[in-house]
């Protein structure tokens, strides 16, 4: 992740009450409120100094839904065709296929 550190503190930084995946996904979209544009580079790979456990964080999750329920479930860079329910990517709803 890379950013401008005014960019960066003007939006509040990390939530340091969220684990390192869940805050780096709020620092994105307190930047995308802000109006500042998210360009995902596919090929980038992320380091980290220290291990990194995707443990499940209810209580990080909960804060998430939260503060970013709207905006969660109209993310527009999310396949609407893929389930919202499972981290699969598995076809979730049918009614939103095209035939």
């Amino acid at each position: 992740m890379l950013t401008r550190r005014e960019v960066f503190q003007e939006v509040g930084g990390f939530d340091e009450g969220l684990t390192e995946s869940l805050a780096d996904i709020d620092l994105c979209l307190k930047m995308r409120r802000a109006g500042y544009l998210i360009v995902y580079a596919s090929f980038a790979k992320r380091c980290w100094h220290e291990p990194h456990h995707d443990k499940i964080d209810p209580p990080g999750e909960a804060i998430m839904r939260e503060r970013w329920s709207g905006v969660l479930q109209r993310d527009a860079y999310y396949d609407p065709s893929l389930s919202r329910e499972d981290a699969d990517f598995s076809l979730g709803n049918r009614d939103h296929r095209l035939d």
